[in-house]
Formats: structure tokens, C-alpha cells, sequence
């Protein structure tokens, strides 16, 4: 699947539409649509969708968050990061996703990126007894491959 999870790209696409049709794309809708999709696993559909709303707004955070689960559904690891990745430049607040894009690092290998993850995390978590579960188990893996 070839899904554009470059903003700046997106950012440039988004430019070349003429604001007044920008203006009749209801983002909210199609929002709910790659939703119900990827409910249903139509992961590739739902990713389509999501590419539309970037294209109309590259900024969404939403819309980057729900790709990156698309593409962790669908298997494509480095699309999913990258998802992630831009939601949390947009929203350093959003710390789940910060914690799955921890765990997708880790998964391929870059324990390096994982750990500044979970480290800036701990610091960032004030009341979430889950979320801090796991960054205690990530944490560990993380030890057992390179103490």
C-alpha cells in the first residue's frame, strides 16, 4: 500500500487545492468513515480515507493517529511510526501514542529512539496507572536486549 506519511508532502498537496474546495470537505465525516472502515477491517479503505483528510488537512492530529493504527493493523510498521510520529509533533499532550510509537521503535530494533520515548514519558505521565504499566514492561524488554 503506498500511503503518503510525509506532511511536508501533504502540506504541498494541500496548497495546490484551491481553498474554497479545501472549505467543502467535511473532515468530521470522513473521519467517522475510515473509523467505521477500519472497525469493519477494511484497513486499506480506511487508510484512503485518512490520506484524503491529510491532503485537506495536514494537520489533524486525529486523522495521524488513526493512520498509524491503520498501518500497525496492516502490518506496515515505519508507516504506522511515522503516523505517530507527526500526531506527536502536533500534540506532545497525546501519551499513548507516544508510548505505541515507543513500542513500534522497539519492535524494530531501535532501542536507542524507544528509550528517549519511555524516558521523556515517565516525566510527562502525572495519573495513568496503564500507561505507566506499560512503559514499566517496554522498559524492561528493553533492558533484557540491551542492558
Amino acid at each position: 500500500m503506498s500511503v503518503i506519511t510525509d506532511r511536508r508532502k501533504l502540506v504541498e498537496l494541500s496548497q495546490s487545492l484551491p481553498a474554497d474546495q479545501r472549505a467543502h470537505v467535511d473532515v468530521a465525516s470522513l473521519l467517522t468513515l475510515a473509523a467505521h472502515a477500519a472497525q469493519r477491517r477494511e484497513l486499506e479503505h480506511a487508510a484512503n480515507i485518512l490520506q484524503g483528510v491529510l491532503v485537506v488537512d495536514p494537520d489533524h492530529v486525529g486523522a495521524w493517529t488513526l493512520l498509524g493504527q491503520v498501518e500497525q493493523q496492516l502490518g506496515e510498521g515505519e508507516p504506522a511510526a511515522e503516523a505517530y510520529a507527526t500526531a506527536l509533533m502536533l500534540d506532545d499532550a497525546d501519551l499513548d501514542t507516544a508510548m505505541t510509537l515507543a513500542e513500534l521503535h522497539a519492535a524494530a530494533g531501535r532501542t536507542g529512539s524507544a528509550r528517549a520515548l519511555l524516558d521523556w514519558l515517565v516525566l510527562e505521565v502525572d495519573d495513568a496507572p496503564e500507561l505507566l504499566e506499560r512503559a514499566r514492561v517496554l522498559a524492561a524488554k528493553l533492558a533484557e536486549v540491551a542492558p
